[in-house]
């Protein structure tokens, strides 16, 4: 389950990275 919510922290700082970085 920390496995799963690693991940999913992963993918929300990557959502992040492009809403603030848009290609």
């Amino acid at each position: 389950m920390l496995n799963r919510f690693t991940d999913f922290q992963c993918i929300n700082h990557t959502l992040g990275t492009f809403l603030h970085h848009p290609i």
